[in-house]
Order: C-alpha cells, then sequence, then structure tokens
C-alpha cells in the first residue's frame, strides 16, 4: 500500500513540475490568448458570456460555402436579439479488438442558441444516433441506464440513443437570476469532479442564484432517477437540493462551499415528493435532516473547492467531498468504514506561441471505500445507474494527464490516465456506489484501495481538422485504449475516425465501469 501511494504521489508530482516548466515558454502578452483557449477569471460564468456573437450584418448566412467551411448554418444578429442554428453530425467507424469486428455510430440533430438582450438565454440540443457492429451491455440499453444520453434502446446488433438538453436562464434583476432545463452538471475546474461530474443522464433541474459582492451563491433543485439495486429492471424517483457558495477572496484566488442532500420519493411512512423542508434556499441541511430520526433516511454530503490563477496562463485548483466526518474516527487512523471522502488536485496550463496554441492539464483524484454509497441506492449519490460524482464511484485513485495542440484549422490531442480500482467481490469493499454500505464485514480496518485491486491505463492520442468551428466539425483519426473495471472484461483497444460535432457516450468514456 505504501508502494502504492507513493507511485501516485510521485506521478501527481511530476505532472505538476512537468507542467510547470511548460508554462514558462508562455508569451505573457495578454493579447497572444486566444479567447477560446483563455483561463476565464470568474468562478461561475454566466450562459450568456459563452454565447457571444461577431459583429455581422443583420441578414442570414445561408450560403452553402460559408455555412459548411465556415459560419453558423443560420445566424442572425439585431440590437434586440441574438439567434444561432447549427446542424449536428455524428459519422464514426472504429476497428476494435473485443470482437475483433468494426463498428459503425451514425446520427444527426440540431442545436439553437437564442439570446434576448442581455436578460434571457435559451440553448437547446437534440440528437439521436445509433451504434451498430458491437454488443453493448444489454441491461444498461435496454432499460436506458446508458450513461450521458437522454434515452437509449438496444437493437440486434448494437443500440440507439437520444440526448435532448435544454437550458433557460433568465436575469430576474441586477442581483438574481433563475435557470430551468433538463441537463447534467459539473461543479469544479478539473477533468473530473468529486463533487459533481457530468458523466450522467441528464435530468430536469432548476436554480435560483445571485451575485453581490464578492459572492456568488446558487440553489439548485434536482429530479433525478435511480434503480433499487441489485434489481436494475426499473427506475423510481429520487431528488437532490444543492447549495453552492463561491467566494472572490482574491480576483486569482476563489474558494467555494458546497452541500447537497439526497433522498426518494417515498418512505415506509408516506410519499414525501419534492419535501419542502428542502425548497428553502438559506438553511444548512444537516439541522433539518436531524429531525427526521436516527437513522436519518436523507443523505448529506459536504464539499469544498479552491481555485488559484497565479498566472494568466495557469490555474491551480482542488476540491474535497466529505460523505461523512468526524474527527476523533480520522485522527485515530484505525480504518473506520464511516470516514468516507474523496480529493482532487490538479493544474491546468494554457499558453501560445505565435499562432500555435497549447494546453496541458495534470489531475490527482481519489475516494475511500463507502464514499458516495448510502443504506439504499434510492439515497446513495447516483442517478439511473450512474455515479454522480467521478464515473470510478468509490475507493479508487487516479493520476491523469492531456495535452492539446492547435495551429489554426489543425490539432492533437492525447490524454493518459493511470487508475487503480479496489474492487468488489463477494465481500464488500465498498468501491460500488449502488451497494448498501451495511453490507460490510467489519466496522473498521478499511483502506483506501482495498479488495480485489486491479489497475489500468486509460489513453487516447488523436489528430484533427477543424472544418467548421462556429459548428465545432472536426474530422479526427485516432487510437484509444479503453481498461475494463467490472466482470472481468478485456481491456478496448480500437483505432477510429470520425467526422462530428458530438460524441457518443462510449466514446468520451475513459474507463468500462459496468
Amino acid at each position: 500500500m505504501v508502494l502504492k501511494k507513493t507511485v501516485f504521489l510521485f506521478f501527481g508530482l511530476f505532472l505538476f513540475l512537468f507542467t510547470d516548466l511548460q508554462g514558462q515558454y508562455v508569451d505573457r502578452k495578454a493579447h497572444s490568448y486566444p479567447k477560446k483557449f483563455a483561463l476565464d477569471s470568474n468562478l461561475m460564468q454566466e450562459p450568456w458570456k459563452h454565447t457571444t456573437f461577431k459583429k455581422k450584418d443583420s441578414v442570414y448566412q445561408t450560403i452553402i460555402f460559408n455555412s459548411v467551411v465556415h459560419d453558423a448554418l443560420i445566424k442572425k444578429q439585431t440590437p434586440l436579439y441574438a439567434i444561432e442554428l447549427n446542424p449536428e453530425l455524428l459519422l464514426a467507424a472504429a476497428a476494435e479488438n473485443q470482437t475483433s469486428k468494426n463498428y459503425f455510430v451514425s446520427g444527426g440533430g440540431g442545436r439553437l442558441n437564442y439570446q434576448h438582450t442581455q436578460n434571457f438565454v435559451f440553448n437547446a440540443s437534440f440528437v439521436a444516433f445509433r451504434q451498430s457492429g458491437i454488443i453493448t451491455d444489454s441491461i444498461r440499453t435496454s432499460n436506458n441506464l446508458l450513461e450521458d444520453v437522454f434515452y437509449s434502446e438496444s437493437t440486434q446488433d448494437g443500440y440507439k440513443a437520444l440526448d435532448l438538453r435544454v437550458n433557460a436562464l433568465y436575469k430576474l434583476s441586477k442581483f438574481f437570476k433563475v435557470g430551468f432545463g433538463i441537463d447534467n452538471h459539473f461543479t469544479g475546474d478539473g477533468y473530473h469532479s468529486v463533487i459533481q461530474g457530468n458523466n450522467v443522464p441528464p435530468y430536469p433541474y432548476a436554480k435560483l442564484s445571485t451575485s453581490f459582492w464578492k459572492i456568488d451563491y446558487t440553489v439548485g433543485y434536482h429530479f433525478l432517477k435511480d434503480v433499487a439495486w441489485p434489481d436494475l429492471s426499473d427506475t423510481y424517483r429520487k431528488y437532490m437540493t444543492t447549495h453552492q457558495l463561491n467566494i472572490k477572496l482574491h480576483p486569482r484566488f476563489h474558494v467555494y462551499a458546497w452541500e447537497a442532500i439526497v433522498w426518494k420519493q417515498e418512505d415506509t411512512i408516506t410519499q414525501r415528493n419534492y419535501d419542502m423542508s428542502y425548497l428553502n434556499p438559506v438553511i444548512f441541511f444537516r439541522p433539518v435532516e436531524f429531525q427526521l430520526g436516527s437513522p436519518s433516511p436523507d443523505n448529506v454530503l459536504l464539499g469544498i473547492g479552491f481555485r488559484w490563477q497565479p498566472f494568466n496562463w495557469m490555474r491551480v485548483y482542488g476540491q474535497a467531498m466529505v460523505d461523512e466526518f468526524y474527527l476523533k474516527e480520522i485522527t485515530a487512523r484505525n480504518g473506520w468504514w464511516a470516514n468516507k471522502y474523496a480529493f482532487q488536485l490538479g493544474v491546468n496550463s494554457t499558453f501560445s506561441r505565435g499562432n500555435h496554441c497549447f494546453q496541458m492539464r495534470g489531475e490527482f483524484n481519489m475516494a475511500r471505500p463507502f464514499t458516495y454509497s448510502y443504506i439504499g441506492s434510492m439515497q446513495n449519490y447516483g442517478t439511473r445507474y450512474t455515479p454522480l460524482a467521478h464515473p470510478l464511484g468509490a475507493n479508487f485513485g487516479e493520476v491523469l494527464s492531456t495535452v492539446r495542440w492547435q495551429w489554426k484549422g489543425l490539432g492533437a490531442f492525447a490524454r493518459v490516465s493511470y487508475a487503480q480500482v479496489g474492487q468488489n467481490g463477494e465481500v464488500n469493499y465498498g468501491q460500488h456506489i449502488y451497494r448498501s454500505y451495511t453490507d460490510r464485514e467489519a466496522e473498521y480496518g478499511h483502506n483506501w484501495l482495498q479488495g480485489n485491486l486491479k489497475s489500468g491505463v486509460a489513453a487516447d492520442f488523436r489528430l484533427m481538422y477543424t472544418i467548421n468551428p462556429e459548428m465545432n466539425l472536426k474530422l479526427s483519426l485516432g487510437v484509444r485504449k479503453m481498461p475494463a473495471f467490472y466482470a472481468n472484461q478485456n481491456d478496448l483497444e480500437e483505432i477510429y475516425l470520425r467526422l462530428s460535432t458530438f460524441l457518443s457516450p462510449q466514446m468520451k468514456q475513459l474507463y468500462q465501469t459496468k
């Protein structure tokens, strides 16, 4: 165990130093950073800051060549509003090793961005695609449990899926904004998040936020569904309320505190639905939870994080999630099962040399056994059989590095990660967050990465050419390895060719987890 921790620490330190040294060669003139690569300075980016439009005449841009190569399909801007409509496209072919066959993915859809003055923003996308030539996990696809899509269904030789994302935001006043839609959410600055990740299926939500002085505060209401594990045949409603408080201590140093509470729609006494106790935007969840009795039927989680930007071209970030916290048990160092926490530390560097743009990232993530799990799966920190935080669940360690280069339309991307997971067997070692934490063998003696330890390297190397930056239409050629952390599956190795504006869930995954 000591050797494993030393390897992780050494590798993480190496990535940090490498990224830091690379950043020394940056051109520090502010205008040398292309806007799409610049590190933003705000902890909370309002959607309209991502939907700015170049100044053009108020006419529709419908010339075929410009629409395909340079511009949006339809774009119009007036002093009152701006609208942009683009198609979505996915054509991909790959040869992989698990079945020694080729597989194909094809799909399409549309994306709409609308902005009315500075008070209302509406973004929506709809895509449908089909994958054939490789049989996927039939449980996930047939029971609509496929991650990162709205709906999925098995076919004879693969699966088909559709994805819907809708986000609306209205500025009520100078200090208040209200939003709603169907989407997943991400908290933090990392490639992954140990607080709230975006690898889950989209779900309905509403949020209310306020900004004043150096403070941003957001309350979110999330409408989830999940399985009553181990039964995966049906899903049931569960709910989550989140609070996030961001404080800008310095223009280059921000901190945030986060809390969430998860509960199921009905318990043994009543049909709770969305509990009115958790609608209050300015309460602490723990006192309300205590009023429900012991053990509480609801699951409270707490998180903290920071962002430090010492230079314009570099950002250091980190976060921690605490599922249970008893200082006495932590300092005793006796492996109490409920010492449940997760941790992230990373650095991101973006700089340019002439027309060459570079982005480098080094990141470390870990979670102790039983983190995110609860008495039952309907109160755990997940939705539709997918962890709401890191895709590896709990009882894992991960070191990840990415490098991106772009010169005009040409680009290259490399991503390598090394992960260790203490997997469950007949004994519950705390890795599977859908397995009840009451199904454990002992109260003490639980160590990080305990259980059936499996290691794996995930890698993705690709060359890209951006055909249309407005549509994000890219032609990519690459090779990929995706390790499997379940059911004695073999690692996936493939070579692929894509023409796409979006990716299917399998193309975005680093690991096979279920």
